[in-house]
């Protein structure tokens, strides 16, 4: 579960596919291909809000992906309903909504970079959110479009580390700004063998730090030396 990654693996960035719940346009279903594994927002709750209330310190990094969602009123009704998830949510009496990460805050201004990670606890800006389209930005709700803020390589190769997207651009380029922070990098890496299981998927074989550690120095030659952010 998010929870258990969360908080014995020691994961503090999440990919998320979400879409919409057909049978119930209010709500979200979190999937990832053909699997539909839940109501997003009671995930969110169960998981997400449940470690955040317990690890006061911790901050987390999600990239939502928008899935099955060709039509603008979907999409439209995809942001509404993701925006109501972070309104309704709170943790320790603070909405979501309130714990998002705000380039454009005041806080943030006189800033020539990204803040530290104190300085995210301090302000009690612990959550960063990325996504993968462009209608969804959103500085109100700390929605920020991945194409904007990241460079990522391609997920698939662990003998190689290829581009995604942006991996040529050193410099955020948000709207209506004159930050140029550094952009940030989002390893992807990710075995596509079937039928890995068990250590395979657990911080083992695969996923273990002896493919991971060399796959991250073949990003670093190919990007610019720019290491991993998450």
């Amino acid at each position: 579960s998010m929870y258990e990654q969360l908080t014995n693996n020691g994961v503090r960035g999440l990919s998320l596919d979400i879409k919409l719940d057909y049978s119930d346009r209010s709500k979200l279903r979190l999937v990832h291909n053909p699997i539909d594994y839940a109501d997003f927002e009671i995930e969110m709750e169960t998981h997400l809000v449940r470690f955040l209330e317990e690890n006061e310190e911790a901050i987390v990094a999600i990239n939502f992906e928008v899935i099955d969602d060709s039509q603008a009123a979907i999409r439209s009704t995809i942001l509404a309903n993701l925006k109501n998830t972070f309104s309704n949510l709170f943790v320790n009496g603070v909405s979501l909504t309130d714990m998002t990460f705000k380039y454009d805050n005041d806080l943030w201004k006189n800033h020539d970079e990204w803040p530290t990670l104190n300085e995210m606890r301090s302000s009690g800006q612990r959550l960063f959110l990325f996504h993968d389209r462009t209608e969804f930005r959103s500085t109100e709700y700390g929605f920020m479009f991945r194409d904007d803020v990241t460079k990522e390589n391609f997920w698939e190769g662990l003998d190689d580390c290829t581009a995604r997207y942006q991996w040529n651009s050193d410099k955020v380029s948000f709207p209506n700004s004159n930050l140029s922070w550094s952009r940030l990098f989002f390893m992807n890496h990710f075995d596509s063998i079937a039928g890995t299981v068990g250590e395979g998927l657990l911080g083992g074989g695969i996923n273990g730090w002896g493919r991971l550690y060399p796959r991250i120095k073949q990003c670093m030659n190919s990007n610019g030396s720019i290491k991993p952010n998450f």
